[in-house]
């Protein structure tokens, strides 16, 4: 569980966010345009502009460390992934592993085989 007691971004004096929430298993933040959705996201992954000041209030019940419960997927997929290299190149585990990963999220082991610009977005 991820208990975010308090997360505030400002940008020269002015609140830009000003949220808490928890995180059981899975969250998903729907919201319009410029509303921040993903100055939240980058908010606790640090990743935010210099320019900007955060306080965070953040407990989770895990080490945060590489694969371990917070994962960034962003839409489009030359963000993310190398356009020169097939899919599967780019999974860093075994290859039942990986396979397995494409299963969770209801994609078929063959997508390991396309390279990014062949998957749509909600791939």
């Amino acid at each position: 569980m991820i208990d975010v007691k308090h997360l505030r971004i400002e940008l020269e004096g002015k609140t830009l966010v000003d949220i808490a929430f928890q995180i059981r298993s899975s969250l998903a933040m729907v919201g319009m345009s410029g509303s921040g959705k993903s100055l939240t996201l980058k908010a606790l992954i640090n990743m935010l502009p210099k320019s900007m000041k955060r306080e965070l209030d953040m407990m989770c019940d895990f080490e945060p460390k590489r694969g371990s419960g917070i994962a960034v997927i962003p839409q489009n997929p030359f963000t993310s992934l190398s356009p020169m290299a097939k899919i599967r190149k780019q999974f860093f585990v075994p290859e039942a592993e990986a396979e397995a990963l494409m299963r969770r999220v209801g994609l078929e082991a063959e997508h390991l085989d396309r390279f990014p610009a062949e998957l749509s977005g909600g791939q």
